[in-house]
């Protein structure tokens, strides 16, 4: 693997680890304000997200039904998960453009 692509895919790991860190504010204020889905915790908190999700509903009925499933679940555990996946695949990224720098 060239030096470009390892410091390309170094780079993304770790804007995946320390980007993500509003996800876990997000989940803990969805769990300070009571029980409360995702769907409305996005439009009452995160208004600027409305015309993008109204795009992605009007586009295609997947889209249509993934979101609509999305929605209902409750707001602190996707934020949650969401932030652990991402971490998790960004920790991955590093380990292994480190690795890769080891063998070459």
């Amino acid at each position: 693997m060239t030096q470009r692509k390892q410091a390309l895919m170094r780079g993304v790991g770790h804007f995946l680890v320390w980007a993500d860190s509003y996800r876990v504010v997000f989940g803990i204020h969805a769990l300070a304000i009571g029980p409360i889905d995702f769907e409305s915790h996005l439009h009452t908190y995160l208004l600027v997200f409305a015309p993008l999700i109204d795009w992605f509903m009007v586009n295609s009925p997947p889209h249509r039904w993934l979101l609509g499933w999305v929605f209902q679940l409750p707001a602190a555990p996707v934020y949650l998960v969401t932030f652990g996946a991402t971490t998790s695949l960004g920790a991955w990224l590093v380990r292994r453009s480190h690795r890769i720098d080891e063998v070459t």
